[in-house]
């Protein structure tokens, strides 16, 4: 039997198979493709999969001063970024990242020749992107500190006024001018972009929090110097401080205005050798007026700080200038207990991009925890010094400095402590018992426990430094024995 069937005008005859070999040999082509393509891709994943931890890719480099990254991060990037711009040099992004981590690699490298040239990668950088934003940024990254600088930022915000990321620096750039409407105008902005994390604002408030009235507080990095000037024009908190960049004082236009509103003489720092120089020449023209309170931020560097000698107390996150030696337990006493905002050190909402920076700045809090701890333990205030190791635990153990944190336990443990005398009564205890039946020399509470008994309980092991004990205790009342188990630590 024949069937003959109509396709495409041509006739297909059923009865007598016909195969159009140039149609087979595509589709057979096509199978293979399809094929090999599946394999390497089927490759590929696994590559990826197995490789995971080895796979490094370029990374776009935020600012050291909202995520801090080793120096060998800086340096694996750099290199990584310098390949992009070898594929292609008109990537004006990819310049500015190569340029961004070559810079951080040698701010945090401590040989004495630095990993990267960057006067040479800015030359390098071709002709066709000096008209680009990141060209004229990278042109202020690189020039020296001074006021000329600032015309490659201007130009950068002329180009793309829309990028907040140089608004930072533009609120440097009109503070030294003294254009303060300006200034504040760019602070506003980046504090409703949410530039800066709340647990960074309660930092910096804390730091206002650590002096008196109407004092100067001198500052040193970005960190502690645009949140307290939010903290300020944005919500008015603490405007009575003068907050000063000891860094913006080397500016001979910005010193001079505000020596001037402080009424201190001004001073030239043209004879001066070093940047060290500096810094000490301006320090000791600020302690000299008299009339003024001068406190410093805990993050100031040791060059800085030499300036002043022996005359600096602490009091919270701030140093105090004083000729003479005061009670300075008392204020430190009264912010921690009354006028710090602390929440944020035992709760962390922090997304992770602010969590390294915020760690080695709550760092600070220990000096001063160590000195109040100290004072705690000494006048038997023992609940406080265990709510305080709690919490310098944390601060130490997120800012990596454990090591620190043994050291000064290990030395007050040296000496054996005589066992502390329990505050609970024998014979109270007895009254409350009663013999079980068919249980010789067996008794037990005819009532359940009271929250003030176990407290009392709890609180003796606590003076003993029974914490092991502490940890082994059932639930509880109120779930105090799960809480002490939790937070409450031996430390050797």
């Amino acid at each position: 039997m024949t069937i003959t069937l109509k396709k495409y005008g041509r006739e297909l005859n059923a009865g007598r198979p016909t195969v159009y070999k140039g149609i087979k040999n595509q589709a057979i082509c096509l199978m293979k493709k399809t094929a090999i393509l599946l394999f390497s891709l089927f490759c590929w994943v696994n590559l990826v999969a197995t490789n995971k931890g080895s796979l490094t890719l370029p990374e776009r480099i935020k600012p050291i001063s909202k995520i801090a990254r080793s120096q060998e991060y800086y340096t694996e990037q750099a290199s990584l970024w310098q390949l992009e711009t070898k594929k292609n040099s008109s990537n004006a992004d990819a310049w500015m990242n190569y340029f961004r981590a070559a810079r951080y690699a040698n701010m945090l490298d401590r040989s004495e020749t630095p990993s990267f040239d960057l006067a040479a990668i800015v030359a390098s950088i071709p002709a066709s992107l000096g008209n680009t934003f990141e060209y004229h940024f990278i042109r202020f990254m690189a020039a020296d500190w001074n006021e000329e600088r600032f015309k490659y930022l201007l130009q950068a915000h002329e180009i793309a006024p829309q990028r907040t990321e140089i608004y930072h620096d533009l609120v440097t750039y009109h503070t030294i001018r003294g254009e303060q409407p300006a200034a504040l105008q760019y602070l506003n902005s980046l504090f409703e972009a949410g530039e800066f994390p709340s647990e960074l604002l309660a930092w910096n408030y804390n730091l206002l929090a650590s002096v008196e009235q109407d004092a100067i507080l001198l500052t040193y990095g970005d960190n502690d110097t645009y949140p307290l000037w939010v903290l300020q024009s944005a919500r008015g908190i603490r405007k009575d401080v003068k907050v000063l960049n000891v860094n913006l004082l080397l500016m001979d236009n910005y010193r001079e205005r505000e020596f001037k509103g402080l009424g201190i003489p001004n001073i030239d720092l043209n004879g001066c050798k070093s940047q060290s120089e500096m810094y000490g020449k301006v320090m000791r023209q600020l302690t000299q007026a008299q009339k003024l309170s001068v406190y410093v931020a805990n993050t100031m560097p040791e060059e800085v700080r030499l300036a002043f000698g022996d005359s600096l107390y602490l009091t919270g996150l701030a140093l105090r200038y004083a000729p003479s030696s005061f009670d300075n337990l008392a204020l430190l006493k009264n912010n921690y207990e009354n006028r710090f905002l602390l929440d944020y050190l035992k709760v962390d909402f922090s997304p992770d991009s602010i969590t390294s920076v915020m760690s080695v700045m709550n760092l600070q809090y220990l000096p001063g925890l160590v000195l109040l701890h100290q004072h705690y333990s000494n006048s038997g205030e023992t609940y406080k010094a265990v709510n305080l190791e709690i919490l310098m635990e944390r601060v130490a153990k997120e800012g990596n400095r454990m090591d620190v944190l043994r050291s000064y336990f290990k030395g007050r443990n040296a000496k054996e402590e005589a066992p502390v005398e329990s505050s609970i009564s024998v014979r109270t205890l007895d009254k409350g018992m009663k013999p079980i039946r068919g249980a010789s020399n067996l008794y037990a509470f005819e009532t359940e426990v009271t929250n003030a008994q176990f407290e009392a309980f709890l609180m003796d092991l606590v003076k003993n430094k029974e914490f092991e004990t502490v940890g082994c205790l059932p639930s509880a009342p109120n779930g105090l024995a799960q809480s002490a188990a939790r937070k409450i630590k031996a430390t050797a």
